[in-house]
């Protein structure tokens, strides 16, 4: 079994088990950093792309068509993880998590600038986690 499907199936069973919380788009990127981290063969950009590639597949899922009966994830956070794929945030959110998890990140700074953050990603994510994206398509 290659490294997408062992990482694959660990989501897939974490989302059925509802061990995740399938509305978060951020609850399920986590875990599956979670389980790529397991994976110590790999280097830290071979695991973020294993983790763009896993995301893509579940978001699909099985026949390969989004919005269908064998999706596991709703459709607003199919939309949220294609948002982040597609603005490459998912990357950036795994350095970043890699960064904290080695100590290189100064909690206190990031938390105040967090904070000042929140309301721009907030005004950015409300739109299309509302439903509301068609007056921003091209």
């Amino acid at each position: 079994m290659n490294a997408v499907n062992i990482v694959s199936e660990q989501l897939s069973s974490a989302i059925k088990a509802n061990a995740i919380d399938v509305s978060s788009p951020f609850a399920v990127v986590t875990k599956g950093m979670e389980i790529v981290q397991r994976l110590p063969a790999m280097k830290g950009s071979e695991k973020k792309e294993l983790l763009l590639k896993v995301l893509r597949q579940i978001a699909a899922g099985k026949d390969g068509i989004e919005g269908t009966a064998d999706d596991l994830l709703p459709a607003k956070t199919v939309d949220a993880i294609q948002m982040l794929l597609e603005k490459d945030l998912i990357a950036d959110f795994t350095t970043i998590a890699t960064d904290i998890a080695k100590g290189k990140v100064d909690l206190q700074k990031a938390a105040e600038t967090a904070k000042k953050a929140l309301p721009l990603v907030l005004a950015c994510l409300g739109p299309l986690l509302s439903g509301k994206t068609a007056k921003y398509a091209a």
